[in-house]
């Protein structure tokens, strides 16, 4: 489980691999530390998981093996900020919420008040 939150806070693609050479392609990404993981073979083609530092090394491993990559899938924290960079109301909102929670946690909703309130007395 802490793996995966890793990947998910570093960002990481899921990767189709064809054309030639696809062992020797795995074996040079091996060779240069890359970390790929769930690594699938269905029918000619590998599928697996890389990491967002590793997908950009791997264009020259592609050149020097002859074979061909495609990113089918991103997922992550920074894929998420790319995706929602425009929408800048989205991330005025995301942290409203958060500073509303610290607020009525500070408030009392936790285990120790750190603050009080004193109405009037009725």
């Amino acid at each position: 489980m802490l793996f995966s939150l890793f990947h998910f806070l570093s960002g990481y693609c899921r990767i189709v691999l064809s054309g030639m050479n696809q062992e020797r392609f795995l074996n040079l990404c091996a060779a240069k530390q890359i970390l790929l993981w769930n690594i699938k073979r269905e029918g000619k083609h590998y599928i697996f998981y890389i990491s967002r530092g590793g997908y950009k090394e791997l264009q020259e491993i592609s050149e020097k093996t002859g074979s061909t990559f495609r990113c089918i899938q991103k997922k992550g924290i920074p894929y998420l900020f790319c995706r929602y960079k425009k929408r800048k109301c989205f991330a005025l909102v995301l942290y409203s919420y958060f500073y509303c929670y610290v607020l009525f946690y500070m408030a009392g909703a936790g285990d120790r008040k750190l603050w009080t309130f004193r109405g009037r007395a009725s």
